[in-house]
């Protein structure tokens, strides 16, 4: 069987592709972090919360609270995320202006009103 030769991309072609995957990887991560937070600043959401967010397995496992602090750790570093402490201590964490422009401008949502 004869095998079929691919030719390589042309420097446009690579650049093109290239961009796409950037622009989807960029529309992923607001997607995670909407998922995760919201997509109005200011609100406070717990760890607890966003575990029970997760399917039965995770929580069953433990997994959904490392894949919490992990994504949450991601979005503070990248400042999208601040730390946002409950009342009793328990970790929890708000979306920043800056995390909310990225959501609403990645995802093509309406911009909110000023308030």
């Amino acid at each position: 069987m004869l095998t079929q030769r691919h030719r390589p991309l042309t420097r446009s072609q690579a650049a093109k592709q290239a961009a796409v995957t950037r622009a989807e990887t960029a529309r992923r991560e607001a997607r995670s972090l909407r998922y995760w937070l919201g997509d109005i600043m200011g609100v406070r959401r717990s760890k607890a919360e966003m575990v029970a967010s997760r399917n039965a397995f995770d929580r069953m496992t433990g997994a959904a609270a490392w894949d919490v602090e992990q994504a949450m750790g991601v979005a503070v570093c990248d400042g999208f995320a601040v730390k946002a402490p409950g009342p009793r201590g328990g970790a929890g964490w708000t979306l920043t202006p800056s995390g909310e422009r990225m959501i609403r401008r990645r995802l093509d949502l309406p911009a909110r009103e000023s308030r």
